[in-house]
């Protein structure tokens, strides 16, 4: 089974989303943090993204989830104490 999120390293060469037919750019602009946001009370983050000609989208996601993916690829996000 494929996983719902996934992180993808791209190393030091052009990212390439050919794949990806609809696929509109869009520049992140705020993220939000819900420190209880998930449905197992933890923390949660919601990013809000705008294109130059459309309304703003927003994508959420928990540390969970982030986590898992970009463990695939080496990385973790951890919280400053």
């Amino acid at each position: 089974m494929e996983k719902a999120f996934k992180a993808i390293n791209h190393g030091t060469g052009k990212i390439n989303l050919s794949n990806h037919i609809l696929l509109k750019t869009m520049r992140p602009v705020e993220i939000h943090l819900k420190e209880d946001g998930s449905s197992k009370n933890e923390p949660s983050f919601a990013i809000v993204m705008i294109s130059p000609f459309d309304r703003p989208v927003v994508g959420e996601i928990t540390l969970e989830m982030l986590n898992d993916g970009l463990k695939d690829i080496g990385y973790e996000l951890i919280k400053k104490r």
